[in-house]
């Protein structure tokens, strides 16, 4: 019966820890091929598919970054671990949304986490996705016209 006790008793204490202890990491972004010097970087960190990449203001992150040459860094910090997409996209003209032409392709420099592959409509989470498995992950995306 004691033995019981103390099994019990080490069970709960592991339990208690995995709740208070949850590893988070850092992730570095590194955003290149900046060539428009005017605007606003914008680089969302999402966690949930059903809000990517469309829903900017559900993003479980939001970075804006002012240009100060052809590439920029924003970190994003105690981020936990699991499973996330980054969207970033240049506000070439400062009016605070991601401007499309009129068939709906991007006007604004873009460039999104992981290796997406392109069909009718916005990537899908699961083609953008990264790994967020270790305390500091980068990533360095280029910006596409």
């Amino acid at each position: 019966m004691r033995r019981m006790g103390m099994i019990i008793f080490a069970l709960s204490g592991i339990m208690i820890f995995e709740s208070v202890y949850k590893p988070t990491a850092s992730i570095e972004v590194k955003i290149t091929h900046i060539t428009h010097k005017t605007g606003q970087i914008e680089v969302y960190l999402f966690r949930n598919p059903g809000n990517f990449p469309v829903h900017k203001d559900r993003a479980y992150r939001h970075q804006s970054v002012s240009i100060g040459s052809g590439e920029v860094k924003v970190m994003f910090r105690d981020v936990p671990y699991g499973e996330y997409a980054v969207s970033v996209y240049q506000d070439v003209n400062g009016n605070g949304r991601f401007d499309r032409n009129f068939i709906g392709m991007p006007a604004e420099p873009y460039a999104l986490s992981g290796e997406p592959r392109f069909r009718f409509g916005p990537p899908l989470f699961g083609d953008c996705k990264i790994r967020v498995e270790k305390p500091l992950v980068r990533l360095q995306l280029e910006l596409k016209e």
